[in-house]
């Protein structure tokens, strides 16, 4: 959980999601990033992952797994608002 210097807002962010070569064609980041974002929801906090130029296949799992588009280098995904969830 994190805040910007100049704000008291909290989000989540992703500091650390390392799936090592011999795992990667299993679903084990895509198993975190679902796990990120429910646990997001549950807080009603925004999630923040962020992926470089140099990154391209954890930029598409974020982006698969999130169903986000970039901002920048970062990837935000915010969960529904409680008044929204179930609303027609």
């Amino acid at each position: 959980i994190s805040s910007p210097w100049d704000q008291d807002a909290l989000y989540l962010m992703v500091l650390w999601n390392f799936v090592a070569p011999d795992y990667r064609k299993c679903s084990h980041a895509s198993d975190l990033l679902t796990f990120a974002k429910a646990f997001s929801r549950v807080l009603q906090m925004p999630l923040v992952c962020e992926s470089t130029q140099h990154e391209p296949a954890k930029s598409r799992i974020i982006e698969r797994s999130l169903s986000c588009k970039p901002f920048g280098s970062f990837y935000v995904f915010t969960p529904d608002a409680p008044a929204a969830i179930g609303a027609q």
